[in-house]
């Protein structure tokens, strides 16, 4: 075998392969250990790997009853041995869960006895250490095939609610899988939690450079990809070119089968053209040529006029913050409890994030039941697009979406975590959009504009928002662009994607719809795309198009698409979903029948009192 930091070749062995996935050995115990590795996800890993690499997943064909297989290029899957490892998969989870609460010698006994019939898979394959990875065309699947394939199956079935809360008060896969896969090299005994909090790999012994494992919720039910292989766990590019990361309450899911009911609030409702302004601009040196320009998103409606003379902007913020609280209150009147509330892109700053964080810690702190306590946090998550970084030492300018989930401490406190990214893409405004948009008066239409912001390193953000569900979000231009974001996030499967933007209307036959249709089909996600009113009613203005105020659309796996129109004498809109079970088969024909789509099940429009005495009524007019 190969030293340890050689670069993978077109013509490398499965062996050279295995060697730079694993720089410090299987268990960390150095490069000359080929051990079988502790936990599932590096397994998996490992073969998925192995598959992805060499294009041998593609002529994976599950067992279909008279049906023959047609050549030697064909990894026919027998059923015996699809199920034996299926069975093998369940023991091993079943083994690692027993092993987190009993310290009998049967239980270690029962790990170390599937462990080693696991191990027989894994030596198997280190028996082919010197065949090529690459498969000749005329050249008939090489041995080593099956069994990285039997190795993936039978991770794939122990990391079952890996990566998930548990509602029902049982052990928590979770943590005993991360305790498993991080214990070789983790010593004390809270750092795993410390390091999975939000980890950008659960395969610590993989090498990142090379490749990433993350747990996933939905498998495609189309194409022929790696992805399709599996229903648990998912094989991400390596570190570098999109980060992601996983954000997961350690507390339990209370409610888990209730409704989803998320308040979507359109803000601004009026946008200024004076709030688009150029940052500059180069002429092209042909004056018969347009030249390009950058230009800024002055956020003009978070300080509007009639705050009062004495008024400065943690006073304008508290006020919008009053107003929030007011919407969920509203709310709640007639949906029951909120779980979520959604801004679109450019919404707010971060004066502004704090200032709701504030109201809402103050609303927790408000007695509401007969011990004085809240027994559950005022929202689950909120979610909006901002023009700072919230969670910066500074308040770094750009385009953001930040996430906030909510919990209860053990004094029933309110805790909050804040995940924030940066847009992937620049806005391009183009001279048919400032036309559209009424916008010629700030910018000049002959000049082609760029959004003035950084364009930071790749990430994606993966929240846990019930024990068997996870949320995306995306910025405008991030669904719409061919990016390299795309695929890992379809590998992941996120059952519910959020799409924050400054747009116009939201309509069937728009873009926002016609790329929202691509992650409904693939990976079978459930995407909400959210814009503001602002650019809507500016659009209206024109006359050049039917009026409209559908500020959301929602596209689904099963072909449902919704337009969600809020009203004139109404702020937001709640929708209500709900987490329907789906039966999904992977490419060798494995079933999980415990996903969960999400359906839209209706909505309401929301209003509040728009009385001149009410502290945030300057920000309605």
């Amino acid at each position: 075998m190969v030293a340890k930091n050689e670069n993978l070749s077109f013509d490398a062995t499965v062996g050279q392969v295995l060697r730079s996935l694993f720089p410090h050995g299987t268990n960390g115990l150095g490069i000359d250990r080929v051990d079988l590795p502790a936990g599932p996800a590096t397994v998996f890993g490992a073969a998925a790997y192995l598959l992805e690499r060499s294009g041998a997943y593609h002529h994976i064909l599950p067992p279909i009853d008279g049906a023959a297989a047609a050549g030697n290029r064909v990894l026919a899957v027998r059923v015996e041995d699809r199920a034996f490892c299926e069975e093998l998969g369940r023991e091993w989870l079943a083994a690692i869960l027993d092993a987190q609460t009993k310290t009998t010698h049967d239980v270690r006994s029962k790990v170390i006895g599937v462990r080693a019939k696991i191990d027989e898979f894994w030596k198997e394959l280190y028996q082919h250490v010197d065949a090529p990875l690459h498969i000749e065309p005329d050249q008939p699947l090489p041995d080593w095939c099956l069994p990285a394939y039997k190795l993936l199956v039978i991770a794939d079935e122990a990391a079952r609610d890996f990566g998930y809360g548990r509602a029902d008060g049982q052990i928590d896969p979770f943590e005993a899988l991360v305790r498993d896969d991080y214990s070789m090299f983790y010593r004390d005994e809270t750092a795993w939690h410390l390091s999975a909090s939000a980890p950008t790999s659960f395969a610590p012994m993989l090498n990142p450079k090379l490749a990433r494992v993350l747990p996933k919720s939905r498998t495609p039910a189309v194409g022929c990809t790696t992805r399709t292989l599996s229903h648990n766990l998912a094989l991400v590019p390596p570190q570098g070119i999109v980060n992601f990361t996983w954000y997961r309450e350690r507390v339990p899911f209370p409610g888990d089968r209730e409704p989803l009911n998320l308040l979507l609030v359109p803000f601004p409702y009026r946008i200024s053209g004076r709030s688009f302004r150029s940052a500059g601009v180069a002429r092209h040196a042909d004056p018969k040529k347009n030249g390009w320009g950058w230009f800024d998103v002055e956020q003009t409606w978070l300080r509007p006029a009639g705050l009062g003379a004495t008024a400065d902007d943690n006073s304008a913020a508290e006020a919008f913050a009053a107003f929030v609280l007011a919407l969920i209150a509203e709310t709640e009147k007639d949906v029951g409890r909120v779980h979520g509330v959604v801004f679109p892109e450019l919404a707010l700053d971060a004066r502004t994030h704090r200032a709701i964080m504030r109201a809402l810690k103050e609303s927790q702190d408000s007695p509401s039941d007969e011990a004085g306590r809240a027994p559950r946090p005022p929202i689950d998550f909120l979610v909006c697009g901002v023009s700072e970084n919230p969670v910066a030492d500074q308040d770094l300018r750009g385009n953001f979406v930040a996430v906030t989930t909510f919990s209860l401490g053990d004094q029933r406190e309110l805790r909050a975590a804040t995940y924030s990214r940066a847009k992937h893409h620049r806005w391009q405004l183009n001279s048919a959009q400032i036309t559209s948009y009424g916008l010629a008066a700030s910018l000049d239409p002959n000049v082609t504009w760029w959004e003035a912001n950084a364009v930071d390193t790749r990430e994606i953000g993966l929240t846990v928002f019930r024990a068997g569900a996870i949320f995306a979000t995306m910025i405008c231009e991030d669904l719409a662009r061919s990016e390299p974001c795309h695929e890992p996030l379809r590998a992941v499967g996120p059952n519910l994607v959020f799409v924050l933007l400054m747009d116009g209307p939201q309509l069937q036959h728009r873009w926002p719809a016609r790329y929202a249709t691509t992650l409904a089909d693939d990976p079978g996600s459930s995407v909400l795309t959210l814009t503001s009113l602002g650019l809507i009613e500016r659009a209206n203005a024109s006359g050049r198009y039917p009026p409209s105020r559908d500020v959301a659309i929602w596209k689904d796996d099963s072909g449902q698409t919704v337009q969600i129109s809020c009203p004139r004498d109404a702020q937001a809109v709640v929708i209500s979903l709900s987490g329907t079970t789906a039966e999904e088969f992977t490419l060798d024909g494995r079933s999980n029948d415990d996903t969960q789509a999400w359906r839209y099940r209706g909505h309401q429009n929301i209003k509040v009192a728009t009385d001149p005495s009410a502290p945030w009524s300057p920000f309605l007019r």
